[in-house]
């Protein structure tokens, strides 16, 4: 007769970061050069905006003080 057994856990794991020293940045100083202040922000506000991804709701506009 076969007896029922528990599979044995696997192991959960991140991946390994990789960190290559001579790979262009994705973003950076070259993003903003010549630009003004107003269009930084704007330009680091868009990037927030889509890393959050959650377009159901109206986007809050930017605005200066």
């Amino acid at each position: 007769m076969n007896q029922l057994r528990a599979q044995e856990p696997i192991p959960i794991t991140t991946p390994s970061i990789i960190n290559d020293q001579d790979a262009e940045p994705t973003s950076g100083i070259k993003d903003i050069e010549g630009t003004t202040d107003e269009e930084r922000v704007n330009a680091i506000y868009d990037k927030l905006v889509k890393a959050r991804g959650d377009y159901r709701f109206q986007i809050p506009e930017v605005f200066a003080q």
